[in-house]
């Protein structure tokens, strides 16, 4: 099983590097590799056989530890009680056991969702049934999905090959429309992807190579890849952002029966997968790309091409010295490769010496985190202009306050680069503070008067001002007026697409009539809603007043955005 473990492997390192690609590409990348890997000791028998030059070296070295000693040994216990029961055989009985339990869990998982779904309701509102045929439309679906309703407040999911069916919490037929349409597209695109079908295939080759963890962790991989590529198609849908994590997040929160979601149902909101979801949906450096038949064609074609020669490689036997061979070849043998590997490790040390040098010419520098500051004089990055982090709504309504730590690189141009989160708060601010800081400005920190690269950590701070301001329906209240408002602009992007709409932004107008930006209440896509809060900064109001006296205002400014005919 060592080809299939190097089959995964490099997926995991071709689907690191396709970062920034889509989910769904992804997605399609390990679902193929899991394939062949799971098919690699077919592919072996039926494939050309290749031995790579490499293996016969590396098997004749270790042929080397096996010193041809020939003991005589007196038995005392019977022979005939391990006769019939060598080595390989009880491997192959504790294979079969894992595979038949394995198995067996995943029958009992099929089995109950048969009996979860003899249970429930078949829903017939009038609301479901009308955004169900909406979203079959949308996505192309053509095979009838039944909408079923259950008894307990648990996940929502899906199954089925063949008749695929949707089944709901009990208290769903409460639910909003937008609540409703956020689920349904969810499982829907699930549906349309055929992921019952890839993730059923994926946990038979976890059952049957479950001794193997890289199988693990490839199936793991693939739901997640599934989940973000699901979560895709619903952005791409035209539901915000913001509001759909809000809502995966209400979702979550409701689960009052975990156990009986199981492993073959595809849930909207398993709680394990919920903050690196969010960190993919709030990216706007992602792709959101569905799978197409030309991607699908090359990416299987690449598979292939790598993973083919893997399944057919067979490791030479080792060539092992006769039993009438001296123990001086043998010794001699050892120590010539021995000798190899001195000279191997000798040119590694000086190799990385070399890099250790190379690295200190970089001249770069770790501050504010406790590192090691060098004896030379050195002046810190000065920090120019900010940008307030922008709230989420979930974090809003449950009044998280605190500091998000982040470690950053400021090169000797003063440009930065965010390393990674230190301390975070969650609920979608790490990701907002690191949106934030990207925006900030500062000079490049200085030895002997040459600017220098330094890592260092800035703090980023959440508090909620506007709790403590004047709201526009107190009583007493002057609304603030503009004084100076600047128009924002249209994304090339969104322009093309004639994409129209309002960013709703709740904002904080002070005392000297300055706005600062608190949070994002309805936004836009393709760079619409980053367009609004870099325009409505620039704006500046006569401050609104409390009973006559000037007063921080915090109310929701609309900004449109309307393309000409």
């Amino acid at each position: 099983m060592i080809q299939g473990s190097v089959i995964l492997l490099l997926t995991f390192l071709t689907t690191h590097l396709l970062g920034r690609r889509s989910a769904a590409e992804r997605h399609f990348v390990w679902i193929a590799a899991i394939c062949v890997a799971s098919m690699s000791p077919l592919l072996g028998l039926v494939l050309p056989a290749w031995t790579p030059p490499m293996s016969e070296k590396v098997t004749s070295i270790a042929a080397l530890g096996r010193e041809p000693l020939r003991l005589s040994i007196d038995i005392v216990a019977s022979e005939s009680a391990l006769a019939g029961l060598s080595f390989s055989k009880v491997l192959l009985i504790v294979w079969v056991t894992g595979a038949v339990l394995a198995g067996l869990k995943l029958l009992l998982g099929m089995i109950n969702l048969r009996r979860l779904s003899r249970g429930a309701a078949s829903i017939r509102d009038a609301r479901w049934t009308g955004i169900a045929g909406e979203l079959s439309e949308r996505l192309s679906i053509r095979r009838q999905v039944r909408l079923l309703q259950g008894s307990h407040r648990s996940m929502p999911v899906t199954w089925g090959l063949r008749r695929a069916a949707l089944l709901v919490p009990a208290n769903a037929d409460q639910w909003e429309d937008e609540h409703i349409r956020v689920v349904l597209a969810h499982e829907f695109a699930h549906i349309q992807r055929r992921d019952c079908l890839t993730q059923l295939l994926a946990l038979v080759a976890r059952s049957v190579y479950w001794f193997n963890p890289l199988f693990w962790f490839a199936y793991n991989r693939l739901q997640s890849e599934s989940e973000r590529a699901c979560d895709d198609t619903v952005i791409n849908l035209g539901v915000n952002v913001h509001d759909y994590a809000d809502r995966l997040l209400e979702i979550a929160r409701e689960i009052t029966h975990p156990d009986r979601i199981g492993t073959v149902a595809l849930a909207v909101a398993r709680p394990s997968t919920l903050e690196r979801r969010f960190r993919a949906m709030l990216s706007h450096s992602l792709s959101r790309r569905a799978l197409t038949i030309r991607t699908a064609v090359l990416s299987a074609s690449g598979v292939l091409a790598i993973t083919l020669p893997i399944a057919a490689t067979q490791i030479a036997p080792p060539t092992i010295q006769p039993a009438a061979a001296s123990r001086e070849m043998v010794i001699t043998q050892r120590a010539a490769v021995l000798e190899g590997l001195r000279q191997e490790m000798e040119e590694m040390q000086a190799r990385l010496a070399e890099l250790a040098t190379m690295r200190a010419a970089r001249q770069s520098v770790r501050i504010g985190n406790g590192g090691v500051i060098p004896n030379a004089a050195m002046t810190p990055p000065s920090l120019i202009e900010s940008t307030a982090p922008l709230y989420t709504s979930g974090a809003w309504d449950q009044g998280i306050e605190g500091i998000v730590t982040l470690e950053i690189r400021v090169d000797s141009n003063g440009n930065i680069e965010v390393l990674r989160v230190i301390k975070g708060l969650g609920y979608g601010l790490d990701e907002n503070a690191i949106a934030a800081v990207r925006q900030w400005k500062f000079t490049p920190a200085r030895r002997n008067g040459v600017p220098v690269e330094v890592i260092s950590q800035v703090d980023v701070q959440f508090n909620i001002r506007s709790r403590d301001a004047v709201r526009m329906r107190d009583g007493g209240v002057t609304p603030p007026k503009i004084v100076n408002r600047v128009e924002p602009q249209y994304s090339s992007e969104a322009r093309t697409r004639r994409i129209s709409g309002t960013v709703v932004l709740e904002a904080l107008v002070t005392k000297d009539g300055r706005v600062d930006i608190l949070r994002v209440v309805r936004g836009l896509d393709y760079g619409l809603t980053e367009n609004a809060i870099n325009a409505l900064k620039q704006w500046r109001f006569e401050p609104g007043k409390k009973n006559g006296e000037s007063a921080d205002i915090a109310l929701n400014i609309e900004i449109n955005f309307h393309l000409k005919p």
